[in-house]
């Protein structure tokens, strides 16, 4: 009967953890192991007939500064196919397992390099899972290696995370193609002091999808949410089914000239729309706590590259500072533009509701519907009222104007949920 083991810190009694390996090794489908990895798993190399599932983890054997080394072989691991590692070393020069479908890598994984991930994948056709944790030092190229120029199709591959600096997951990300739609990919670029840092800088391209992996995926993106934040940017984009999904994220100090105080230029929002080109996009948000460094050329030029039917524009910081109508004031006048005409969709998000935020929806409403082109929908989330304002009165004007959508729930990322909650006020 197959089992399932799990060894948990083993340090202080290696000898009796390997002799229980040993005895059952053969019949181990599922292994769990955290310890001197190297001790344990060396003796045990071409026993594990039928292992399917290992998560392994290193702890280092007090009193002894060898870090045992992991060899990975298809003879030695025939159907391997969900491999963990945590905090270990491998001979990823060696490492061959044709029947993986999952690799996770956590923890100082180290001597990863480009190289032997492009390996890694051209070696495993049937991977459909790929993470690289935070932690792992992905390395440049090796020196004094040729790489083959080909691209690796990955037609079983249906989700990557990716961690690391720019130059290093560019490279990768340049040297593999993806199936057609139905794709997740996660990137969070760094640029850590003492790991990724280097001299040769990178380029505003390197933190956009231009890359191979993404060109399959792109036609299919009919939504891109920016979220600018002190945390770092994010750059989401998916289909409505979402089977397509593409999230980077980047420190602030790789995308803006000052990092902690993140200001949107013209060049780098010009670079987010062609980086999207062939995009579909039909639902566009924002989430950023400066909407004003967003001019008004910048909104036309959205609105005149893509088909979009919905913009969202969530705002930031205090109540009072949400409730500044200048704020609105650059989307609004780009909305007015007969080249933003076929947006017919304005969702709000954590606006104050008072008479200057108000009188200047209300007109934006009235100016659209002069030009015959009205905004047929305007959907308040997480909207509150000042208490001055008459709530009802207030819905009612909206109602008049277009088909009004009220919500107080916190999944503001759906374009789908409708509600026709009350206007509340500022709690």
């Amino acid at each position: 009967m197959p089992l399932t083991v799990s060894i948990r810190d083993f340090t202080h009694d290696t000898e009796m953890a390997l002799s229980i390996c040993l005895h059952h090794s053969r019949r181990i489908r599922r292994l769990h192991a955290e310890g001197p990895l190297g001790l344990l798993l060396a003796p045990l190399t071409g026993t594990f007939n039928i292992l399917e599932e290992a998560r392994l983890e290193y702890h280092s054997d007090e009193g002894s500064s060898v870090r045992h080394i992991l060899h990975f072989r298809g003879d030695d691991f025939p159907r391997l196919h969900t491999l963990e590692i945590a905090s270990a070393d491998v001979a990823w020069d060696a490492f061959s397992l044709q029947s993986l479908r999952e690799l996770k890598l956590n923890g100082r994984v180290r001597g990863l390099s480009t190289t032997s991930l492009l390996r890694i994948l051209q070696g495993s056709p049937s991977l459909r899972v790929l993470r690289v944790g935070r932690g792992v030092q992905l390395l440049p190229a090796s020196e004094g290696r040729a790489e083959a120029r080909e691209a690796i199709p990955l037609a079983h591959l249906r989700q990557i995370h990716l961690y690391g600096a720019p130059q290093e997951l560019a490279y990768v990300l340049d040297r593999f193609t993806v199936p057609y739609g139905n794709f997740h990919i996660y990137l969070a670029y760094v640029c850590d002091d003492g790991w990724w840092w280097r001299e040769d800088g990178h380029s505003l391209d390197m933190l956009l999808p231009r890359q191979l992996a993404f060109r399959s995926l792109l036609p299919y993106c009919t939504s891109l949410i920016l979220v600018i934040a002190l945390s770092g940017t994010r750059v989401l984009a998916f289909n409505q089914s979402k089977a397509c999904y593409l999230s980077i994220k980047t420190m602030n100090d790789l995308l803006f000239a000052n990092g902690r105080y993140p200001t949107m230029t013209e060049e780098i929002w010009m670079s987010i729309l062609d980086a999207f080109s062939c995009s579909p996009l039909s639902r566009f948000c924002l989430d950023y706590s400066h909407p004003l460094n967003i001019t008004v050329p910048m909104w036309t030029s959205l609105c005149c590259r893509f088909p979009l039917y919905t913009v969202q524009t969530k705002l930031r910081g205090s109540m009072e500072d949400r409730g500044r109508a200048d704020l609105l004031q650059n989307l609004f006048t780009a909305l007015r533009d007969p080249d933003s005409h076929r947006v017919h969709t304005l969702e709000l998000v954590s606006l104050s509701l008072n008479s200057g935020t108000v009188g200047a929806i209300l007109d934006l409403l009235k100016d659209r519907a002069s030009m015959g082109a009205p905004l047929e929908r305007l959907v308040f989330i997480l909207c509150y009222c000042e208490n001055s304002l008459d709530r009802g009165a207030l819905k009612q004007r909206f109602e008049n104007a277009a088909d009004l959508v009220i919500r107080y729930d916190e999944d503001a990322d759906s374009p789908d949920t409708d509600s026709k909650d009350e206007f509340r006020y500022t709690p």
